[in-house]
């Protein structure tokens, strides 16, 4: 086994034998790499200086990735409303519970979790959008057999996951997303309800898989609705993050398919409380290799993205029990149902 150091990341290259003794823990493997990227910055591998990377300004700052196997796998937890929670360890000491929410465009911690870890502010930079934000620096973070160097997150200083934590019943101390993991295909598995993470890339014309944009480092794909006689593409975000079905942009038009109303519809996501008008549609919508038959559709007046269009939102309730894959590196996205 051989460490492979990159401006974009610290992974392992697996021989044909086993990728770590079954003694090795991520913690050790962490801790060695750690050493390894000291030794390698004192030789001059401008790379792996960490010190001056994690202090780039920008969220995009190129931080770390480290896999102890191939593909890592993270165990995924369904919270009360069915989000995906993650257990994970803050510089091998601090376990916390985190979201995976690929409708989040930037890692997020509590200040509880700050003040517990002693977390470091660094300077001023800039997200997404182009806001300034203070980011404070995780030096390790572990999920699964996967871990993260040098991640820069932002305060919840709203306390928005206090709120969060006491609608669920669980305590949530942070949350990821997809930008955090740029460099590795990461799948997200809603049957086995595991994260997996691995080199590599998707084939831009396999099965399944569908070009997308990145919006503020979130994923946007077209979904297909359709019946007999009618055909709709409307782009959707990929939302992990929201507990609700297909919800359809009303301000992109009106369904033109036989639906049934359902009446109202309540969520709480992360960033608080939703009603939505909810029908039934007669007939079907797909996202990538998956088809959905009869789904259910929820209609909102949001939903601008930075470029002024207007998506839908794929929340958990229809992404439950598919398999989707995200190359972020190419913007495609890979989605098929799960298999029993």
């Amino acid at each position: 086994m051989s460490l492979h150091f990159s401006p974009k990341q610290a992974t392992l290259a697996p021989r044909p034998t086993a990728l770590l003794p079954k003694t090795t823990t991520m913690r050790s493997f962490l801790r060695s790499a750690s050493l390894l990227l000291l030794c390698a910055a004192a030789l001059g591998f401008s790379a792996c200086t960490t010190g001056a990377i994690s202090r780039l300004p920008g969220i995009m700052a190129p931080h770390k990735t480290g896999l102890a196997r191939i593909p890592a796998r993270a165990p995924l937890i369904r919270s009360s409303m069915g989000l995906p929670l993650v257990r994970v360890l803050i510089n091998g000491r601090h376990p916390a519970v985190f979201l995976f929410d690929t409708g989040a465009s930037t890692a997020i911690v509590s200040p509880r979790l700050i003040k517990a870890a002693g977390l470091v502010q660094l300077p001023v930079g800039f997200d997404h959008f182009g806001a300034r934000q203070g980011f404070y620096e995780i030096d390790t973070l572990e999920i699964g057999d996967a871990g993260l160097w040098h991640l820069l997150a932002t305060n919840d200083a709203r306390g928005i996951l206090d709120d969060f934590s006491s609608s669920i019943g669980t305590r949530v101390d942070g949350v990821l997303s997809l930008s955090n993991f740029r460099d590795l295909l990461v799948t997200a598995d809603f049957h086995r309800y595991e994260l997996r993470f691995e080199p590599g890339t998707l084939a831009r014309s396999g099965p399944g898989t569908e070009r997308s944009r990145s919006d503020a480092g979130r994923p946007v794909i077209k979904v297909d609705f359709a019946d007999a006689s009618s055909r709709l593409r409307v782009p959707f975000i990929i939302d992990t993050g929201a507990a609700g079905g297909l919800q359809f942009p009303t301000k992109q038009g009106s369904l033109p398919f036989p639906t049934t109303d359902l009446g109202t519809t309540s969520y709480r996501t992360y960033y608080g409380d939703n009603s939505y008008r909810t029908l039934r549609l007669h007939g079907t919508a797909r996202l990538g290799g998956a088809v959905l038959d009869s789904p259910q559709v929820e209609l909102h007046h949001n939903g601008t993205d930075i470029l002024g269009e207007f998506f839908g939102t794929a929340g958990m309730k229809a992404l439950h029990g598919l398999v989707l894959t995200f190359d972020s590196e190419r913007n495609l996205v890979r989605i098929h149902p799960g298999k029993s």
